[in-house]
């Protein structure tokens, strides 16, 4: 998949014949939107499929007071790889500012339509763009010539739920991990640096790696204790990861995330490189325990159900 990062005055510059084009945000690149992308599939004998995407997204320019929220599903460089594994032979990020933001749905289509020349134009069918959402499945299908085919891609439930962004979002934030990774199809994960801790977990038999994320605007589940898969040195390891304060052992101010890996022999050496925690279930809410004894039985039994799970 080549990747081509520009903005909307630039796309002159490029001149595209015969191709499958989609447009979106595309956060989570979750199953709906595999479904657009195997319905691309459908239609490419001899086109190249073509998605155009944004950066940043649009939320942060449209509605700024959001900027400093976590609340992407994926970074960038996630999007990039999940979509790839969709087999698309393009994909375009346009810049997208206030300047952008303001562009009419008309002179955007146009433009689209000028640089990509889609003879297969496959929309969500939720999916609007241009200024004040304009833009949607019924004005692309009055646009376009006879020669371009319009194709609605129709609303995917799996569990009684819409598959969509803002519903992921809404279940990650309530904890549900096991619903918001059936509707993305993967497990939800962040990733982030390795930092040094202050030790007190290897005191009670409970050592933990401490992490830092990467994107301040990825979306991080609420907090409580997880059951989780650990990715780190190309390597795969069960372990549980508390997000919150830690009451019992500091009661910090800021909220941390740390993992207790179950191999506790490979925690050392590990600060600064990267480690991506996968979330399976959601175990308990973060709680104060009266001395160290009964928070270290508790981790027992906690250890205990993630290994019953994992």
């Amino acid at each position: 998949m080549d990747i081509i990062e520009t903005n909307f005055e630039q796309l002159k510059k490029y001149n595209f014949k015969e191709t499958v084009l989609t447009i979106g945000s595309f956060d989570g690149v979750h199953l709906a939107h595999k479904h657009i992308f195997k319905k691309m599939s459908s239609f490419s004998q001899n086109h190249k499929k073509i998605v155009i995407t944004f950066d940043p997204h649009p939320l942060f320019v449209v509605n700024p007071t959001i900027s400093d929220k976590n609340y992407l599903l994926t970074t960038m460089s996630e999007k990039f790889n999940l979509i790839k594994e969709s087999n698309i032979d393009f994909l375009i990020v346009l810049k997208f500012d206030r300047k952008t933001s303001e562009i009419s749905a008309e002179n955007f289509l146009e433009k689209l339509l000028e640089t990509f020349n889609p003879s297969y134009f496959v929309m969500g069918y939720n999916h609007h763009f241009g200024y004040n959402k304009k833009g949607n499945f019924d004005f692309v299908k009055k646009f376009v010539n006879e020669n371009v085919k319009v194709i609605k891609v129709d609303k995917k439930n799996i569990s009684s739920h819409s598959v969509s962004s803002t519903i992921i979002r809404d279940k990650i934030k309530n904890g549900n991990m096991k619903l918001a990774s059936e509707l993305l199809g993967r497990d939800y994960n962040i990733e982030g640096i390795i930092i040094k801790g202050n030790g007190i977990g290897r005191k009670i038999s409970f050592p933990t790696i401490n992490m830092f994320i990467k994107n301040e605007h990825k979306l991080k589940p609420p907090r409580g204790v997880y059951c989780v898969k650990v990715n780190l040195d190309n390597k795969s390891f069960k372990g549980m990861c508390n997000i919150g304060f830690r009451p019992t052992l500091t009661n910090d101010k800021e909220e941390s995330i740390e993992v207790h890996i179950f191999n506790d022999d490979i925690i050392d050496n590990y600060h600064n490189k990267v480690m991506n925690i996968e979330f399976i279930s959601y175990i308990r809410e973060e709680k104060k325990f009266k001395n160290l004894d009964l928070l270290k039985e508790q981790l027992q039994k906690d250890k205990q159900h993630c290994l019953s799970i994992l």
